[in-house]
This record gives structure tokens, sequence and C-alpha cells, in this order.
């Protein structure tokens, strides 16, 4: 029985026009620390598969771009308020501080909802015909180290790696359950 430290992994399928390149980006994954019973690879199946969608990395980036435009609106219309008060320098700094927060939240709220609203893209989906020899390559990394997921996807793209699949979908979990995918040796 293997212990399993870490019950948060996270799956990653990516996408590979042969197996040959396939083999070369596990050898790579496994030289860069991934373990071998962490990957797995398998022929991909004729369908349409959904693709993952690598936006959230920029609703976070616009949410870190509002916050960065609101502190400094927030902290203007607290000294603003302040002085309009005509309260001392105390009560200025501690309204300007208080401002700059709230500029940070509701900037931050705006830029991730402005990114979101106007995102009309629909998610892209994978069509594989009978015939085709795309092949599957399967990494679960732990949450641990906060990069490895990150360096494993992009260890996978210097492999050659023509896409990655959104595993949460439930056709690709259905897929996953009816053809399990065999370990790397």
């Amino acid at each position: 029985m293997q212990v399993q430290l870490d019950y948060e992994t996270e799956l990653t399928l990516a996408l590979f026009s042969s197996r040959d390149q396939a083999d070369q980006a596990v050898d790579q994954l496994r030289s860069h620390g991934t373990k071998g019973d962490m990957i797995s690879e398998r022929t991909l199946g004729s369908g349409i598969y959904q693709v993952a969608d690598g936006t959230l990395g920029e609703e976070m980036s616009a949410l870190w771009k509002g916050a960065l435009i609101g502190v400094p609106l927030g902290v203007v219309g607290g000294v603003l308020l302040a002085v309009a008060l005509g309260d001392g320098p105390i009560t200025t700094l501690w309204i300007g501080l208080a401002g700059a927060a709230n500029g940070a939240i509701l900037g931050g709220f705006l830029g991730a909802i402005m990114r979101a609203r106007f995102d009309d893209d629909v998610a892209p989906t994978l069509a594989v015909t009978e015939g085709e020899d795309l092949v599957l390559v399967a990494v679960e990394t732990s949450g641990s180290p906060a990069s490895e997921t990150s360096r494993v996807r992009s260890d996978l793209k210097e492999s050659g790696a023509l896409g990655f699949l959104d595993p949460s979908v439930p056709q690709t979990e259905r897929l996953l359950e009816t053809h399990p995918i065999a370990r790397a040796a």
C-alpha cells in the first residue's frame, strides 16, 4: 500500500502528436523530479474533447491590476475626505489608509468582474478523428510545492504538447474512468 501524503492533487492532461514525443515528455518530467508513478499515458480515442481554459490567470491578473489602480484612488479619496472634514494629520493618515484598503478591494473586484464580464470566449474543443494517433499524457501534481503544476505544464509545453484537456468536464472524467491510463514505465 502506498501512503498518499497529499490528497489534493491536480491532474494535467497534455496531448502529443506521437508516442515518441510523449515518451520524450515523460523522460523530461522524470529528469526534473516528477515521480514516475504520477505520470501515465495512453492513446486518445476519437471524439470531441474540451480543451483547458487558461483564462483564470488572466482574471487573476485583472484582479491585481484593478487593485493597483484602486489603491491610489482610494488614498486620494480618503485624504480629500479627511481634509474636507478638517481633521488633524493622524486622522487624515488613518482615513487615507482606509481609503487605500477600500480602493484595493473595490478595484480588485471591478478588475475581475470586467475581465469575466467581457470574456465571450466559448471553451475551445478538439475533435479527434478515427485513425488519429494522439497520445494523452496525464500527470498528477501535488499542491504542496506551489510551482510544481506550473513546472510540469511548462515542461510539457517545451516537449511539444499540442494542448491541454480540461480534466474537470464530465466527458474527460468518463474517459478516464472507462479507459484507465497505463502508468508510464
